[in-house]
Protein backbone atom coordinates (compact mmCIF):
# COMPACT_ATOMS: atom_id res chain seq x y z
CA UNK A 1 0.00 0.00 0.00
CA UNK A 2 2.86 2.61 0.66
CA UNK A 3 4.69 1.83 -2.34
CA UNK A 4 5.62 4.59 -4.32
CA UNK A 5 5.07 6.98 -1.82
CA UNK A 6 7.43 9.87 -1.09
CA UNK A 7 10.39 8.68 1.62
CA UNK A 8 9.26 9.36 5.34
CA UNK A 9 5.45 8.71 3.92
CA UNK A 10 3.71 6.82 6.79
CA UNK A 11 0.43 6.32 5.09
CA UNK A 12 -2.21 7.97 2.78
CA UNK A 13 -5.72 9.74 3.01
CA UNK A 14 -7.89 10.20 0.19
CA UNK A 15 -9.73 14.57 -0.57
CA UNK A 16 -11.39 13.23 -3.27
CA UNK A 17 -13.87 16.12 -4.52
CA UNK A 18 -16.90 13.72 -5.12
CA UNK A 19 -16.06 10.91 -2.93
CA UNK A 20 -18.24 9.64 0.06
CA UNK A 21 -14.73 8.59 1.22
CA UNK A 22 -12.84 11.35 1.73
CA UNK A 23 -11.73 12.28 4.89
CA UNK A 24 -13.54 15.50 4.64
CA UNK A 25 -16.49 14.24 3.80
CA UNK A 26 -16.31 11.61 6.33
CA UNK A 27 -15.54 14.41 9.07
CA UNK A 28 -18.14 16.42 7.76
CA UNK A 29 -20.71 13.46 8.19
CA UNK A 30 -19.64 12.68 11.59
CA UNK A 31 -18.78 16.13 13.51
CA UNK A 32 -21.77 17.91 11.38
CA UNK A 33 -19.04 20.83 10.29
CA UNK A 34 -18.73 22.25 6.69
CA UNK A 35 -17.62 19.97 4.09
CA UNK A 36 -14.34 21.99 3.43
CA UNK A 37 -10.79 21.11 4.12
CA UNK A 38 -8.47 23.66 3.99
CA UNK A 39 -3.87 23.18 3.79
CA UNK A 40 -1.20 25.51 4.96
CA UNK A 41 1.67 23.90 3.51
CA UNK A 42 5.66 24.18 4.06
CA UNK A 43 9.03 23.46 3.18
CA UNK A 44 9.05 21.65 5.37
CA UNK A 45 7.57 18.97 7.58
CA UNK A 46 5.30 21.02 9.50
CA UNK A 47 2.47 22.06 6.87
CA UNK A 48 -1.21 22.00 8.40
CA UNK A 49 -4.32 20.42 7.62
CA UNK A 50 -7.62 22.18 9.10
CA UNK A 51 -11.06 20.60 8.01
CA UNK A 52 -14.24 22.71 8.66
CA UNK A 53 -14.47 26.39 9.43
CA UNK A 54 -11.49 28.79 10.09
CA UNK A 55 -10.06 30.53 11.88
CA UNK A 56 -6.76 29.36 10.61
CA UNK A 57 -2.90 30.05 11.90
CA UNK A 58 -1.71 33.40 11.64
CA UNK A 59 -4.95 34.33 9.51
CA UNK A 60 -5.09 37.53 11.48
CA UNK A 61 -1.57 38.28 10.24
CA UNK A 62 -2.84 38.05 6.68
CA UNK A 63 -4.57 39.21 4.08
CA UNK A 64 -8.41 37.60 4.17
CA UNK A 65 -9.25 35.35 1.22
CA UNK A 66 -10.05 35.46 -1.64
CA UNK A 67 -12.41 32.90 -3.62
CA UNK A 68 -12.66 31.61 -7.06
CA UNK A 69 -15.45 29.28 -8.18
CA UNK A 70 -14.30 25.31 -8.56
CA UNK A 71 -14.89 24.01 -11.86
CA UNK A 72 -16.66 20.28 -12.33
CA UNK A 73 -14.84 18.28 -15.30
CA UNK A 74 -16.99 15.68 -15.56
CA UNK A 75 -14.62 12.88 -16.65
CA UNK A 76 -12.30 13.65 -13.54
CA UNK A 77 -14.98 14.19 -11.01
CA UNK A 78 -12.88 14.14 -7.94
CA UNK A 79 -10.12 16.60 -8.67
CA UNK A 80 -10.26 20.40 -7.95
CA UNK A 81 -9.99 22.07 -11.44
CA UNK A 82 -10.53 26.36 -11.43
CA UNK A 83 -10.63 28.52 -14.32
CA UNK A 84 -7.47 30.16 -15.17
CA UNK A 85 -8.19 32.72 -18.10
CA UNK A 86 -4.61 33.67 -18.73
CA UNK A 87 -1.36 33.67 -17.55
CA UNK A 88 0.88 37.06 -16.64
CA UNK A 89 4.65 38.07 -16.07
CA UNK A 90 4.98 41.52 -14.18
CA UNK A 91 1.83 42.70 -16.03
CA UNK A 92 2.95 41.18 -19.71
CA UNK A 93 0.22 38.77 -20.81
CA UNK A 94 1.67 35.14 -22.00
CA UNK A 95 0.58 34.22 -25.06
CA UNK A 96 -0.94 31.03 -25.44
CA UNK A 97 -3.19 28.83 -26.79
CA UNK A 98 -6.32 29.92 -25.59
CA UNK A 99 -8.33 26.39 -25.82
CA UNK A 100 -5.75 24.94 -23.80
CA UNK A 101 -6.62 26.30 -20.60
CA UNK A 102 -10.62 25.30 -21.28
CA UNK A 103 -11.82 21.72 -20.47
CA UNK A 104 -12.83 19.55 -23.36
CA UNK A 105 -16.08 18.59 -22.55
CA UNK A 106 -16.31 15.78 -25.06
CA UNK A 107 -13.32 13.87 -22.82
CA UNK A 108 -12.14 16.02 -20.06
CA UNK A 109 -8.63 17.08 -21.18
CA UNK A 110 -7.46 20.51 -20.64
CA UNK A 111 -7.84 23.19 -17.97
CA UNK A 112 -6.03 23.62 -14.63
CA UNK A 113 -6.01 21.51 -11.34
CA UNK A 114 -4.76 21.34 -8.33
CA UNK A 115 -2.05 18.05 -7.13
CA UNK A 116 0.20 17.75 -3.89
CA UNK A 117 1.08 14.36 -5.76
CA UNK A 118 2.60 17.04 -8.57
CA UNK A 119 5.93 18.53 -6.63
CA UNK A 120 5.97 21.30 -9.44
CA UNK A 121 3.70 23.04 -11.56
CA UNK A 122 3.13 20.94 -14.75
CA UNK A 123 2.41 22.95 -18.13
CA UNK A 124 1.54 21.60 -21.86
CA UNK A 125 4.78 21.76 -23.70
CA UNK A 126 3.54 24.86 -25.85
CA UNK A 127 2.25 26.68 -22.44
CA UNK A 128 5.86 25.99 -20.68
CA UNK A 129 7.97 27.18 -23.72
CA UNK A 130 6.13 30.35 -23.97
CA UNK A 131 5.98 30.66 -19.98
CA UNK A 132 9.63 30.04 -19.59
CA UNK A 133 10.47 32.07 -22.44
CA UNK A 134 8.80 35.21 -21.43
CA UNK A 135 10.10 35.03 -17.82
CA UNK A 136 13.69 34.47 -18.77
CA UNK A 137 13.38 37.40 -20.93
CA UNK A 138 11.79 39.43 -18.33
CA UNK A 139 14.35 38.62 -15.82
CA UNK A 140 17.78 39.34 -18.36
CA UNK A 141 16.12 42.63 -18.13
CA UNK A 142 16.50 43.32 -14.54
CA UNK A 143 19.61 41.96 -15.22
CA UNK A 144 19.53 38.32 -13.47
CA UNK A 145 22.24 35.81 -15.17
CA UNK A 146 20.76 32.83 -16.53
CA UNK A 147 23.51 29.58 -15.28
CA UNK A 148 23.50 26.02 -16.55
CA UNK A 149 20.19 24.24 -16.08
CA UNK A 150 19.81 21.69 -13.28
CA UNK A 151 17.41 19.04 -13.38
CA UNK A 152 14.28 18.98 -13.81
CA UNK A 153 14.33 22.55 -15.01
CA UNK A 154 15.09 24.13 -17.89
CA UNK A 155 15.51 27.57 -16.47
CA UNK A 156 17.59 28.50 -13.49
CA UNK A 157 19.20 31.66 -12.33
CA UNK A 158 22.65 32.97 -10.74
CA UNK A 159 21.61 34.35 -7.02
CA UNK A 160 24.42 36.99 -7.00
CA UNK A 161 22.69 38.98 -9.68
CA UNK A 162 19.35 38.89 -8.09
CA UNK A 163 18.58 42.04 -5.90
CA UNK A 164 17.70 41.01 -2.20
CA UNK A 165 15.60 43.61 -0.02
CA UNK A 166 13.89 43.24 3.11
CA UNK A 167 10.53 42.26 2.11
CA UNK A 168 12.05 39.17 -0.17
CA UNK A 169 14.06 38.55 -3.25
CA UNK A 170 13.28 41.17 -6.35
CA UNK A 171 12.02 38.93 -8.99
CA UNK A 172 9.44 38.71 -11.98
CA UNK A 173 5.91 37.92 -11.02
CA UNK A 174 3.74 35.35 -12.28
CA UNK A 175 -0.22 35.69 -12.06
CA UNK A 176 -2.81 33.37 -12.90
CA UNK A 177 -5.91 35.27 -14.12
CA UNK A 178 -9.37 33.86 -12.93
CA UNK A 179 -12.77 34.97 -13.30
CA UNK A 180 -13.75 38.39 -11.39
CA UNK A 181 -10.66 40.12 -11.60
CA UNK A 182 -9.17 37.33 -9.43
CA UNK A 183 -5.08 36.63 -9.18
CA UNK A 184 -3.35 33.68 -8.17
CA UNK A 185 0.01 35.32 -7.74
CA UNK A 186 3.29 33.87 -7.43
CA UNK A 187 6.72 35.55 -6.45
CA UNK A 188 10.42 34.41 -5.02
CA UNK A 189 11.24 31.44 -3.26
CA UNK A 190 8.92 28.84 -2.20
CA UNK A 191 6.30 29.43 -4.64
CA UNK A 192 7.94 30.19 -8.31
CA UNK A 193 11.59 29.56 -7.79
CA UNK A 194 13.29 27.13 -5.54
CA UNK A 195 16.67 27.27 -4.22
CA UNK A 196 18.78 24.13 -6.11
CA UNK A 197 21.98 25.38 -4.96
CA UNK A 198 23.50 27.56 -2.72
CA UNK A 199 23.90 30.58 -5.29
CA UNK A 200 21.22 29.13 -7.97
CA UNK A 201 17.75 29.56 -7.91
CA UNK A 202 15.49 27.54 -10.41
CA UNK A 203 12.08 28.01 -11.90
CA UNK A 204 10.23 25.69 -9.94
CA UNK A 205 7.78 24.45 -12.92
CA UNK A 206 8.17 21.71 -15.48
CA UNK A 207 7.34 20.67 -18.93
CA UNK A 208 4.22 18.23 -19.12
CA UNK A 209 3.99 17.14 -22.04
CA UNK A 210 2.60 17.68 -25.32
CA UNK A 211 -0.62 15.60 -24.84
CA UNK A 212 -1.28 15.72 -21.24
CA UNK A 213 -5.21 15.18 -19.39
CA UNK A 214 -4.48 18.30 -17.52
CA UNK A 215 -2.97 21.58 -19.08
CA UNK A 216 -1.72 23.20 -16.25
CA UNK A 217 -1.19 21.29 -12.51
CA UNK A 218 -0.71 23.66 -9.71
CA UNK A 219 1.70 21.23 -7.86
CA UNK A 220 2.91 21.44 -4.06
CA UNK A 221 5.40 23.84 -4.37
CA UNK A 222 3.42 26.58 -5.49
CA UNK A 223 0.80 25.34 -2.87
CA UNK A 224 3.20 26.43 -0.10
CA UNK A 225 2.73 29.37 2.50
CA UNK A 226 -0.47 30.49 1.21
CA UNK A 227 -3.90 29.23 2.89
CA UNK A 228 -5.85 26.94 0.48
CA UNK A 229 -9.19 26.42 1.69
CA UNK A 230 -11.08 23.72 -0.49
CA UNK A 231 -14.84 24.43 -0.07
CA UNK A 232 -16.48 20.93 -0.93
CA UNK A 233 -20.07 22.24 -0.14
CA UNK A 234 -19.76 25.68 -2.19
CA UNK A 235 -18.00 24.80 -4.95
CA UNK A 236 -14.88 27.57 -4.33
CA UNK A 237 -11.46 27.57 -3.46
CA UNK A 238 -10.52 30.27 -1.59
CA UNK A 239 -6.33 31.34 -0.80
CA UNK A 240 -4.28 33.93 0.40
CA UNK A 241 -1.21 35.69 -0.92
CA UNK A 242 1.50 33.77 0.10
CA UNK A 243 4.32 34.43 2.93
CA UNK A 244 7.46 35.82 1.05
CA UNK A 245 10.46 33.77 2.57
Amino acid sequence: MLRGLAKGANGIAGFGRSSELSLASQFSAAFRFPKKFTSELSSTDSGVMYFGDGPYTDQQYRHQLVYTPLITNPHFSSEYFVDVRSIEIDGVNVAINKGLPTINKKNGVGGTKFSTLVPYTTMETSIYKAFTSAYIQRAKTMGISLVAPVAPFTACFNLSTIVNQPDGLVVPTIVLTLPNKVNWQMIGPGTSLKYVKRSVLCLAFVDGGSKPKTSIVIGGHQMQFSIIEFDIAGSRLGFSPPIQV
